[in-house]
């Protein structure tokens, strides 16, 4: 009832079921692991690699089907896909060939 008003007008934002989807499983993620025990370099190491799991893992048929083939989140982005395997296409697409990695070393000095 308190939001209610707010929701009326014509250019209020709703939070959509994907972001829903999205944040429940991170925080299911998140609970099982107790939360972010430790450093904040290893909670953003695994934040980052769940997200990477989510963008990468195969979406069910129904979905795939919906968006004409495409398999999963990154794929939908990118629009191509490099390898039948989910995993080889996150170890293609995760690849820069160093090009991160020097990117860094340079803004570290």
């Amino acid at each position: 009832m308190q939001f209610s008003q707010s929701y009326d007008h014509c250019y209020a934002h709703r939070t959509s079921n994907m972001v829903d989807r999205l944040m429940k499983f991170l925080d299911r993620a998140c609970f099982n692991a107790q939360y972010f025990h430790g450093t904040f370099e290893a909670a953003e190491s695994r934040v980052r690699a769940l997200a990477l799991l989510w963008n990468f893992c195969p979406s069910s048929p129904g979905t795939v089907s919906k968006y004409h083939g495409q398999a999963c989140p990154a794929e939908r982005l990118n629009s191509k896909r490099y390898a039948e395997n989910w995993l080889a296409n996150l170890l293609i697409s995760g690849s820069m060939n160093g090009v991160g990695w020097i990117n860094r070393f340079r803004y570290n000095q």
